[in-house]
């Protein structure tokens, strides 16, 4: 029984390790990029703060970016919680970038979300909740 799960184990572990090879390069590495903000939404997240004293806001955030596609626009949305924990004294848990539409922001694209500024600065990344294909604007 214990060579079978053994050999069981190292079936399942050497398929993934193929499949992840097989992912295409740009989707496992992060690329710099300008990400424009079309649209921005707040809204309380109680879930978020089940077991927590805490109060925690969900912030959506709507864009686009021409970096990730060369023949495409790439529209996203976004999904950042901001938490802040009250006990022992109000401290912020996970925080957001504050972001506003009709601007620009460079960015660091990954395949599991965006993060925007410089990570010292602005550590949480933003996670892609959706993404869609856009043609580019005539020029």
């Amino acid at each position: 029984m214990t060579r079978t799960i053994f050999i069981l184990i190292s079936i399942v572990a050497a398929v993934s390790f193929l499949c992840v090879d097989q992912i295409p390069a740009q989707n496992r590495s992060e690329q710099k990029i300008v990400f424009h903000v079309t649209a921005i939404h707040k809204e309380e997240a109680p879930e978020q703060c089940k077991n927590l004293d805490c109060l925690a806001v969900r912030w959506v955030i709507e864009g686009y970016s021409d970096d990730v596609s060369p023949t495409h626009r790439i529209g996203y949305v976004l999904r950042c919680f901001r938490i802040v924990s009250n006990t022992p004294s109000p401290h912020l848990l996970t925080t957001c970038p504050e972001l506003h539409a009709g601007n620009n922001y460079p960015a660091t694209w990954s395949a599991s979300g965006i993060s925007f500024g410089n990570a010292p600065d602005w550590p949480t990344a933003y996670e892609i909740v959706s993404e869609k294909e856009l043609d580019r604007p005539a020029k």
